[in-house]
């Protein structure tokens, strides 16, 4: 069993501002609302890319630095076992990146590996 598999079957506990906060895997009624989550801001994010316009890159850093990054902090917290709300009265921001690195080598990465693998597998092959 690998790391991520661990982690993705144990949880990951993290002191984000001072307050133990464990990660676990959702119940799959839950985890389809997750997904649906994070596919809305990963769709989000490819439109973005695929304006064809100079300001792309700022259009897409100021996406992520308001609503953006809230909508993954709120996704994030879909996890874990303590409300978002008690964290952001104690937590700061570099608190929560560093709970969001995290959280998301653990969690997002497999699930986007995952459907790019699906996705492989079920194109069409030319020839």
């Amino acid at each position: 069993m690998t790391t991520t598999d661990t982690i993705l079957n144990k949880g990951l506990t993290l002191d984000v501002g001072g307050i133990d906060v464990t990660f676990k895997p959702l119940p799959i009624a839950e985890d389809m609302e997750w997904r649906r989550r994070i596919g809305r801001i990963i769709g989000d994010v490819v439109k973005r890319q695929q304006i064809r316009d100079d300001n792309v890159q700022a259009e897409l850093l100021s996406y992520f630095f308001a609503e953006g990054l809230d909508e993954l902090m709120e996704s994030m917290f879909m996890l874990a076992d303590k409300p978002l709300e008690m964290i952001r009265l104690n937590a700061s921001r570099l608190d929560l990146t560093a709970a969001m690195v995290e959280v998301f080598k653990a969690y997002y990465i497999p699930f986007v590996s995952s459907i790019i693998s699906i996705w492989v597998t079920m194109r069409p092959t030319n020839g």
